[in-house]
């Protein structure tokens, strides 16, 4: 399996899991897929996700998808670790993310639930917090700590 940055010409398979995974792809274009990382075999994605960045050292974890078919391998946390030490090589501080369904598992990765007025303004007038995720979605967040 390997770990590599999507390209324009993974737009579809990535829409296609973000779907398979009951996720909104509705906002993405291809000019977005060189933020997102891939977990493939052969050439099939079988995992993704990616941290768009904002002002003050800020990130916004999103779309992080394992195909169904691919569930409880590590996958997730393969995708997650590698997004967070790319963000951390980009200067991110702080990582938030909002979530209907998986909150247990970041909180295994020791994000912590936050309220959505905690994250920085301009991230609370992007799509995902403004219309995309529900209310009702779970913020969280984790201090990314420098690599030892």
């Amino acid at each position: 399996m390997q770990l590599r940055p999507g390209t324009a010409d993974d737009f579809a398979a990535i829409v296609r899991l973000l779907e398979a995974a009951s996720l909104n792809a509705s906002d993405l274009n291809p000019a977005q897929t060189s933020a997102f990382l891939l977990l493939c075999d052969a050439d099939t994605v079988l995992a993704c996700g990616a941290v768009e960045p904002f002002a003050d050292g800020a990130g916004l974890v999103r779309s992080v998808a394992v195909h169904p078919a691919h569930r409880g391998k590590g996958h997730a946390t393969r995708i997650m670790r590698s997004l967070e030490k790319h963000a951390r090589h980009r200067g991110i501080q702080q990582l938030y993310l909002l979530t209907q369904t998986a909150a247990g598992f970041f909180s295994r990765l020791h994000y912590e639930r936050c309220e959505r007025t905690l994250a920085p303004a301009a991230m609370q007038k992007s799509p995902q917090f403004a219309s995309l995720c529900p209310s009702t979605a779970v913020c969280m967040r984790k201090e990314l700590r420098a690599e030892a």
